[in-house]
């Protein structure tokens, strides 16, 4: 992290604007999972008005690295005191579209840690599943048989040498082989295939996105290929 030699000022204007700051409405959704997720602009919705108020604004700066991208994150006062970090981020796939969506991602994920922002439902216990009493998706509880149990989370949390990390580096290698939309649909209603994703999905948000990131870009690919065979 790199900051200004003094941050007094920063600091007294953040804590008033995280007083301020609402969560961020998770109003895009996933369509392999129907979970919803707050978008960057949800996101700069939900801190605009707060940090200005107090003085405070953020600049982001993209570009590439020996990973893929990484966003380049400060947070200034009107002081012109500032905290400032980078957050590195794989690319799926090494175009234009992969190198916006791995940006988007890492921008979204950055401004939200800078400045203290935690996404919200917008329609509350209803959208994360608990109703009644009943434990939401992701609670682990009675879940093993669909990738949420205790052993479940171990594997979706292993370091970068373990099982996980490996079978990802395996799907990765799969879909960049499909020929079809209708392949990769199938392999990923795969028994085996679909716990281990729903795994990621309750317990390692970025690896699922990782991976939805790499489903999703191929599926756009297969798409467009079909779209001007049609034409």
């Amino acid at each position: 992290m790199q900051r200004s030699e003094q941050i007094e000022a920063l600091t007294a204007a953040l804590s008033k604007a995280q007083a301020e700051i609402e969560g961020a409405v998770k109003g895009k959704e996933n369509t392999h999972f129907h979970s919803k997720y707050a978008d960057l602009g949800a996101v700069w919705d939900a801190i605009r008005e707060p940090l200005t108020k107090h003085g405070l604004s953020v600049v982001q700066f993209p570009r590439a690295c020996e990973m893929g991208v990484e966003v380049e994150t400060t947070l200034f006062h009107t002081s012109g005191q500032f905290l400032s970090d980078t957050l590195q981020m794989p690319v799926a796939r090494r175009d234009s579209h992969g190198f916006g969506s791995a940006i988007t991602y890492a921008r979204r994920f950055s401004l939200m840690a800078c400045v203290g922002l935690a996404p919200i439902d917008d329609d509350g216990n209803e959208a994360s599943g608990k109703k009644d009493g009943v434990e939401p998706m992701g609670s682990g509880k009675h879940r093993d048989d669909i990738g949420a149990g205790p052993a479940w989370q171990d594997w979706a949390t292993g370091g970068k040498d373990s099982d996980c990390a490996k079978w990802l580096k395996t799907c990765k290698g799969l879909i960049a082989q499909a020929t079809t939309v209708e392949t990769i649909d199938a392999w990923m209603k795969q028994a085996e295939a679909a716990k281990r994703i729903r795994a990621l999905h309750d317990h390692h948000e970025e690896r699922f996105d990782w991976l939805m990131n790499i489903v999703n870009n191929k599926r756009d690919e297969l798409n467009a290929v079909t779209a001007q065979a049609a034409e």
